[in-house]
């Protein structure tokens, strides 16, 4: 973001009562937990929002992908894109979770290349992350790697979470979609998330 833009919100997250939205964010926000401001944004379009929340729900859920492998390709994917407030979210509440030290996680957000401190399965799932966001596919030599760890059916799901979180990525940033407050003590600011876009 340029110095002569805005911070404030384009498309301000609902705020309660949430109105025709209310069961979906009640359906996609832990019980006592305010919904995030992710969510309230994209619930301005209820019909949009509804028709994501199947697909996220299962690749957050336990039925899918390791939630490790998950979360490190959505830190790094939102991170490649820019995306300040997605990022923090997650780096907030699942890197701690993995005992992930700092460095690794502030790692993550440097542009393109290796990330040190990451075992090699995790540098695969950096490196899927750097295919895709610059050039939307992925190598003949990554893929044989990465079918070493696997399986077919991981990997389209691996591929999916990308495309999901860079979808997310687009409309926090196009919205302006905050930081949530709990989570700002790891965004930092934009210059600290580069990426080469």
């Amino acid at each position: 973001m340029t110095g002569q833009e805005s911070d404030q919100p384009r498309i301000p997250p609902l705020d309660p009562p949430y109105g025709l939205a209310a069961d979906l964010l009640a359906k996609v926000t832990r019980p006592g937990s305010e919904p995030l401001l992710i969510f309230r944004t994209l619930a301005r379009h209820v019909a949009l929002a509804t028709a994501m929340e199947p697909l996220a729900s299962y690749l957050l859920g336990p039925d899918g992908l390791a939630a490790e492998d998950r979360e490190l390709a959505i830190l790094r994917v939102t991170a490649r894109c820019g995306c300040r407030s997605e990022w923090a979210t997650h780096a907030t509440v699942f890197a701690p979770l993995f005992g992930w030290p700092a460095s690794l996680v502030r790692g993550l957000r440097v542009s393109a290349g290796p990330v040190s401190g990451l075992s090699d399965r995790q540098g695969l799932v950096v490196e899927l992350c750097d295919g895709l966001v610059d050039h939307a596919a992925i190598s003949d030599a990554l893929w044989a790697r990465l079918r070493y760890h696997w399986s077919d059916e991981e990997l389209l799901e691996l591929i999916v979470v990308v495309g999901l979180y860079q979808t997310v990525s687009y409309v926090a940033k196009c919205a302006r979609t905050p930081v949530e407050a709990w989570a700002s003590a790891v965004a930092g600011g934009e210059d600290q998330i580069t990426h080469d876009r």
